[in-house]
């Protein structure tokens, strides 16, 4: 199953899903995509601090292929009683397409290789978090990335549940 949460930037939403997910699952991996930089570092830090050892963490290199091939690690080991956080899909397909500069193509790769993970391990509980389209407005090419995300994952991903978070 694949939830699909968004919502506001900076109202709790990865705070609120990992204690839901911390009391239901047996392993879970958290997958961070926020790129670490002096405005970035309080915030991961402070998400760093709220996971226990129940979580396997692990962090995007900014490579859709190298991305890939590190979340298949991860995946060994999981099972129906495993969840998998994704938090920040946005996030992660800019910080990749950043590298080569062009956003559309790598925004569209990196989100086939999400789908066919996800339709790979259907086994597996999956949760991707995001900020909610309009946090975005003043940045054309992060609207079309969300455009591109959102449009794919609701026409290729079987089990699908979408939960719009407001706090």
């Amino acid at each position: 199953m694949l939830y699909l949460i968004y919502g506001k930037q900076n109202t709790g939403k990865s705070e609120f899903f990992e204690k839901i997910i911390e009391n239901k699952y047996s392993k879970i991996v958290y997958f961070a995509t926020l790129w670490e930089s002096k405005d970035t570092y309080e915030k991961i830090r402070k998400h760093q601090k709220r996971r226990n050892d129940k979580w396997i963490f692990g962090k995007s290199i900014g490579d859709s292929y190298e991305d890939q091939i590190y979340i298949m690690k991860l995946l060994e080991g999981l099972d129906k009683n495993s969840g998998f956080m994704i938090d920040g899909l946005t996030n992660w397909c800019m910080y990749c397409a950043k590298k080569n500069n062009n956003y559309i193509e790598e925004t569209k790769k990196l989100v086939d290789i999400i789908i066919n993970i996800i339709n790979s391990n259907e086994h597996i509980n999956w949760y991707l978090l995001d900020n909610v389209k309009s946090d975005y407005n003043k940045v054309p090419i992060l609207l079309d990335t969300w455009d591109i995300i959102y449009n794919n994952l609701l026409d290729k991903i079987k089990s699908l549940e979408i939960i719009e978070w407001s706090n």
